[in-house]
């Protein structure tokens, strides 16, 4: 512990001092006429050189060595002067360190704005060449959905030409099939018996019914039906026949008089049915007109293979080609 060489005391925290830089001895601040803030600034002072009084003039520079006093313990401070410097530098580093702080978020604040602005720009411009191709993508998109609408309505167009050109063709086909029956009949409700002769019992009706059977050229039971019911006989007349045909069709209405068990002798006295031959289409057509139009036509019928129906005595009649010829004929009964 260095000791002054004044008063020969120890130089302390409580009771600070310096070293001569020439001779090396210690005095206290107050023994060399020094007060506390001189002290201060000889210590933080680089390069700074002291001597004592007896070494004055001697020395060459030297790093000065002191002891200082602790902050809290400096209970030697009572001049007026240095309470108002201490409180003077207080306020200097206060205002320092404001106007730094100050300084930082200023910068810092410029810094996000520049980051915020480039970046701000950077999606904008993202934004706006999103925007444009989105705007050129529906531009294409609009020019094909046009195209297509375009295809779409000429396909629809010729679909609905080939729709009608089928039906047509379908039509005439129906009524080319249906016109080699033109010389045929159907007797509906005979019984079947073993080592029956059709022909022979058609005779036997046709003389019931009061209609000649001459012109008969054939007469065949159909393949047996899955159902209890007897299968029809088909009646083919001859090419010259067609007048006689005819003459069977108008005198059909006799033939209801007549029973299975009057021309065959058998068990069944089912009624006996004169009607034409039909191919399997136009016979489901007919099926479906009665079904669906029995209740707004009065009038359902064939003739010549056709299928004919007129909704009251006075109306005109019509012909059911198709089923959507059903269909349209309702129509326009609902909505007269």
């Amino acid at each position: 512990m260095a000791k002054c060489a004044a008063c020969t005391t120890l130089v302390t925290k409580k009771k600070p001092g310096l070293q001569c830089s020439k001779c090396k001895k210690w005095l206290h601040g107050t023994c060399a006429a020094i007060s506390t803030d001189q002290l201060n600034a000889l210590f933080l002072t680089e390069s700074v050189e002291w001597m004592c009084k007896a070494c004055t003039g001697k020395a060459r520079p030297a790093r000065l060595s002191c002891i200082l006093p602790d902050a809290e313990e400096d209970e030697g401070v009572t001049d007026t002067e240095d309470a108002s410097a201490d409180k003077m530098t207080k306020v200097s580093l206060t205002n320092i360190k404001r106007e730094i702080q100050l300084t930082i978020r200023d910068e810092v604040k410029r810094e996000i704005q520049a980051v915020f602005r480039e970046e701000m720009q950077r999606t904008m411009q993202y934004l706006s060449d999103k925007i444009d191709d989105y705007e050129k993508c529906q531009k294409e998109s609009k020019e094909r959905i046009s195209n297509l609408e375009k295809n779409v309505h000429n396909l629809t167009n010729t679909c609905v030409h080939l729709q009608k050109y089928n039906g047509a063709l379908e039509q005439k086909i129906m009524d080319m099939e249906q016109s080699t029956r033109k010389l045929h009949l159907e007797i509906v409700g005979i019984e079947v018996l073993p080592d029956e002769n059709p022909k022979i019992i058609i005779e036997k009706l046709g003389d019931l019914m009061k209609v000649s059977s001459k012109e008969i050229e054939s007469a065949t039971r159909g393949a047996p039906r899955s159902n209890a019911k007897p299968s029809p006989i088909t009646v083919k007349f001859s090419s010259s026949g067609a007048a006689a045909r005819d003459a069977w069709l108008k005198q059909r209405r006799a033939a209801r008089a007549v029973t299975s068990d009057m021309l065959t002798g058998g068990s069944q006295t089912s009624a006996v049915y004169v009607n034409e031959d039909l191919i399997p289409e136009t016979r489901e057509l007919f099926w479906r007109t009665r079904a669906e139009l029995r209740d707004v036509c009065k009038y359902i019928w064939l003739s010549d293979g056709k299928v004919l129906v007129k909704q009251t005595d006075g109306a005109k009649a019509s012909r059911i080609k198709c089923v959507n010829d059903i269909s349209d004929i309702k129509k326009v009964i609902v909505n007269k």
